[in-house]
């Protein structure tokens, strides 16, 4: 996988298909400056990597939580129907 389709899956992940101006609110850029990344005009700097990784992995920590939460919520309907 490239930098380049690193940061397309990244950014589709944290924001959906129209990525590029949420990623440049997010990380306080110039929306043209994240769509030169995500054209590959641009390198993409290691800070911006950092502040991309830190939000992926903010975002795992929710939908982990989510995910127990609704497991939680099945097997107490599961339960609840076998009663």
């Amino acid at each position: 996988m490239t930098d380049l389709d690193l940061l397309r899956r990244a950014g589709t992940l944290l924001y959906g298909p129209n990525w590029q101006r949420a990623l440049a609110r997010g990380l306080e850029v110039n929306e043209r400056t994240a769509r030169r990344w995500a054209a590959g005009d641009s390198p993409v700097p290691g800070w911006a990597w950092g502040a991309i990784a830190e939000r992926l992995t903010a975002q795992r920590r929710q939908l982990v939580a989510v995910g127990r939460s609704l497991r939680s919520v099945a097997r107490e309907a599961r339960a609840r129907a076998k009663d």
